[in-house]
């Protein structure tokens, strides 16, 4: 391994502690968890997911989600409701406090990404949202041990994430 491959896994983890230290802050008075927070970004995007797709999506074993949603469901945030389709299945479905809270959180979601990356040309951002793509698809190929899996494809609330920063951008530029 030569030097700056070395230095590259630590600041990878600095900058995941840095970012999960501002949101445990930001959403602490909201009593949101960043797990929690990612389960309501993807339920705002599509609600009504199975508990199965969430954890699918938010690369979760089974028991962890069932953790975070039960902890979810104590705060009022979501509730599980049989698929009327199938009986067995059982959705998670926001409660109108969870979906009272997404402009709340998004905003504050959109201050850290500011900080971060505030700075960044929109160049610069491309350059990150590619090699974010690119890391993203590494990891999916090495945890699905299939190379051409899911090439091309980014993390499903990928688009979201960075679309608060396109539209900044765009204002700095006109």
């Amino acid at each position: 391994m030569d030097q700056q491959t070395e230095r590259i896994g630590p600041m990878m983890g600095k900058i995941h502690r840095a970012i999960r230290k501002e949101l445990d802050n930001k959403f602490k008075r909201f009593g949101i968890t960043p797990p929690q927070f990612e389960v309501l970004v993807l339920l705002w995007m599509e609600n009504g997911l199975l508990l199965s797709e969430l954890g699918r999506k938010l690369s979760r074993d089974g028991p962890t989600i069932t953790g975070v949603v039960d902890r979810m469901e104590k705060k009022q945030l979501v509730k599980r409701v049989r698929d009327d389709k199938d009986r067995r299945a059982i959705k998670i479905v926001l409660t109108a406090r969870g979906i009272r809270l997404k402009d709340k959180l998004m905003s504050l979601r959109n201050e850290i990404i500011d900080k971060t990356i505030g700075n960044f040309t929109p160049n610069e951002t491309e350059q990150l949202e590619y090699l974010l793509t690119k890391i993203w698809n590494n990891l999916q190929d090495t945890q699905k041990g299939d190379k051409d899996a899911e090439k091309h494809h980014r993390p499903s609330n990928y688009n979201s994430l960075f679309s608060h920063t396109r539209s900044r951008l765009r204002q700095k530029e006109g």
